[in-house]
């Protein structure tokens, strides 16, 4: 893991290389946006195999990767919620909040199944149920389909509101998943810090004036990135390639915009 001061010598590095030198440099708080906007891309296209052609779980490598933000929680009775009053025809609904144990966000879930809330000597009490994910327009259909509609096996889950919904036919006891977490962004400085804010034209008397995701500062200046020196070079690698076509789409632009007044 890398520090802030490494992240930005060697983007600087590959970024003058690159654009031989004549491209205009780009402060800490830039490079932060454009390493944070490479971060999502690489691990978005990591776990849907854009990358190498291979998903999330068929390579070892890929796994081992993204094992740091892959993370698991569960909902257990009674903070799983109430069945809410207005009853699904004959099912319950369950509406699971995604807020988890710690501060990250759920960003793609790998893996979910429920347990049912019946007595210890019921043959179901340590029966993981699955979990099946369905689309709003299909759901009527599938619950007036014997077949298909929830049942002691069965969970339906449809995404609505940042949440999950569950339609069940039995009580649920838990429910639990894996997922990626949503990655922290990569800051090379604290924002707030008055050198970086006088150095930028910015007011000392202003508070937390820039923020990327929400956030102002690295967790620790001296790792700012979870990932090893591997990830942490494919990061840098699709940053730059980022900030090199900004760059040039801006050149291009206002060369237009040159030649249009000229005529």
């Amino acid at each position: 893991m890398r520090s802030g001061d490494e992240f930005r010598e060697i983007f600087n590095l590959k970024y003058n290389n690159i654009n031989s030198g004549i491209a205009p440099g780009l402060n800490d708080y830039e490079i932060s946006l454009f390493l944070t906007e490479a971060q999502k891309e690489v691990i978005e296209n990591f776990y849907s195999g854009t990358t190498k052609g291979y998903t999330f779980e068929q390579l070892e490598k890929i796994r081992k990767n993204l094992s740091v933000i892959t993370k698991e929680d569960y909902k257990s009775n009674p903070n799983i919620g109430t069945p809410e009053s207005l009853r699904f025809q004959k099912f319950n609904r369950w509406k699971i909040n995604l807020d988890t144990m710690s501060e990250g966000k759920v960003w793609r879930v790998l893996h979910e199944y429920a347990y049912l809330k019946v007595p210890e000597g019921d043959c179901m009490y340590d029966t993981a149920i699955n979990i099946k994910p369905v689309r709003h327009n299909e759901l009527n259909k599938i619950l007036q389909n014997p077949f298909r509609q929830p049942s002691r096996y069965t969970v339906l889950r449809l995404d609505i509101d940042g949440s999950h919904e569950l339609i069940s036919k039995e009580t649920l006891r838990t429910y639990h998943y894996r997922y990626i977490e949503f990655p922290y962004p990569i800051i090379l400085i604290d924002l707030k810090d008055s050198a970086f804010r006088i150095a930028n034209g910015l007011p000392e008397d202003e508070e937390y004036p820039l923020r990327i995701e929400g956030k102002f500062a690295p967790v620790d200046i001296n790792n700012i990135c979870v990932f090893d020196s591997y990830m942490e070079d494919i990061i840098i690698d699709r940053a730059v390639e980022l900030a090199t076509v900004g760059y040039k789409e801006n050149s291009l632009q206002t060369q237009l915009i040159t030649n249009l007044r000229k005529e």
